[in-house]
């Protein structure tokens, strides 16, 4: 039984698929915001989410504790919520795509050996989730559960159970202070990441760094704490997302394709794109197509 949190009444929510694991329940969903909107999430269960539209939502959002109120901060595409503990979230009202897990209770508390800190920097550190591994999973996860493979149930149990460690990890690990120095300034960031999210070829670091008005370097430095990728990984998955998109559309090529999402040439890109998928285009666009043929008899 896929039993799930209710979803907030301020977005319209349609679950497209819901599958279990031995250690959560996963759902790929759809969320609609009439335009800026300010709410309260309250989880019943410990949820893990990420935003797997191109363009990146910039809400903001705190969580609500009894002590006094934190400042808004922004929320990073994966976000992990405690159970039972609110948080309010102001959107910009952009359509979302998401991945959510929520934790089978009590797996999460039993790995983590203790209740989760739910001190002030603890939780901020929840809002943006600066893990690259367990965005990487999450994305396997949701690629699964899109085009499912040889003992899809046997694989989706082990991408789970290596969620939940990554995830644990990552609590354990992140400093008292909640890992918030340094970093991009809202302004910076949300310019620099619009210009990654943009088509054509890539940017280069020289744009990118006169964008956030800073020197290479430190744009470098501050990016990677901001989101906890490189912005050779940030445009590596960007661009995947985009090309996972335009396979589905049949009447483009793989080579326009290529050129659509920054590569000079399909060979560059069916070679990128198996590294990042574990199949080829070709494949991936049959798989698809064959999880479309139910749909349409």
């Amino acid at each position: 039984m896929n039993q799930t949190p209710a979803t907030p009444s301020a977005f319209d929510t349609r679950i497209d698929v819901s599958v279990s694991t031995s250690v959560l329940v996963a759902q790929l969903a759809t969320h609609v915001s009439p335009g800026q909107a300010d709410f309260i999430l309250d989880e019943k269960v410990h949820t893990l989410s990420l935003q797997l539209q191109l363009q990146q939502s910039l809400s903001v959002g705190r969580f609500e504790t009894p002590d006094a109120p934190g400042e808004f901060l922004d929320i990073g595409r994966a976000i992990f919520v405690p159970a039972g503990v609110p948080l309010r979230i102001r959107s910009d009202g952009v359509v979302t795509n998401t991945i959510r897990c929520f934790f089978r209770p009590p797996v999460l508390e039993d790995l983590l050996g203790e209740e989760i800190d739910q001190s002030r920097n603890r939780l901020n550190s929840c809002l943006n989730v600066k893990r690259p591994a367990i965005r990487d999973l999450m994305l396997r996860i949701a690629r699964e559960i899109e085009t499912p493979g040889f003992a899809s149930s046997q694989m989706l149990d082990a991408l789970g159970e290596t969620l939940l460690v990554e995830l644990v990890r990552y609590l354990r690990e992140t400093p008292a202070d909640g890992n918030l120095r340094g970093g991009l300034s809202r302004a910076a960031y949300r310019k620099v990441i619009r210009r990654l999210e943009g088509g054509g070829p890539p940017p280069t670091l020289e744009e990118l760094a006169a964008l956030a008005e800073l020197s290479k370097r430190h744009l470098t430095r501050a990016f990677h704490e901001t989101t906890g990728m490189t912005i050779h990984q940030q445009l590596d998955e960007l661009r995947f997302k985009r090309a996972t998109s335009l396979l589905d559309d049949p009447a483009l090529s793989i080579g326009e394709i290529a050129g659509l999402v920054g590569f000079q040439s399909g060979s560059a890109f069916s070679t990128a794109f198996t590294r990042w998928s574990g199949r080829s285009p070709r494949r991936y666009r049959h798989e698809l197509a064959q999880m479309r043929q139910p749909d349409q008899q």
